[in-house]
């Protein structure tokens, strides 16, 4: 792993199977930007106007994540599905992405982050239902506006009965 390399963990637990899982695809993950959604706790998104009128967001608890984001070539994305759905901080941050929208499409700036990531997503899932896709589908408009493009994807399902 490399500073090019952005984790989004979004498990409450550190020894999650998750956790187990994004360790058994990319190892200690050392040298990679960690971004623990559950321990940061990304403010909401709540449509304040901020990012129409300029660049960035009216709150800064997410300065340097964009940094390390908008400087990566690689994003890996670590969390269980609740709800047929994202744990509830990766969807704060998720929605946080609405500046890069606004960027794109109130203040045409092209694109609204430069450079390409590959994307990496582990999910597990306490069901046997395969929810991938939909879940998948949540995250689709984030990565269309930041220059995501999804590599592969990973799904352990039925943890609840392991």
């Amino acid at each position: 792993m490399d500073e090019k390399t952005v984790i989004i963990y979004a498990s409450p637990k550190a020894d999650s199977f998750t956790a187990k899982l994004l360790k058994e695809k990319f190892g200690d993950c050392k040298g990679a930007y960690f971004y623990n959604c559950f321990k940061a706790l990304p403010h909401p998104c709540f449509d304040c106007g901020f990012c129409k009128t300029k660049e960035g967001c009216a709150f800064s608890d997410l300065d340097k994540f964009y940094e390390k984001f908008e400087k990566a070539n690689r994003v890996i994305f670590a969390f269980p599905i609740y709800n047929c759905g994202l744990p509830a901080p990766l969807k704060a941050l998720v929605d946080r992405f609405q500046r890069f929208y606004n960027a794109r499409f109130v203040l045409n700036k092209r694109p609204p982050v430069k450079g390409e990531r590959e994307v990496f997503v582990l999910m597990t899932c306490g069901s046997e239902q395969d929810q991938a896709e939909s879940v998948l589908k949540q995250l689709t408009p984030m990565f269309t506006i930041s220059g995501c493009h999804l590599k592969e994807y990973y799904l352990i399902k039925g943890t609840d009965n392991i």
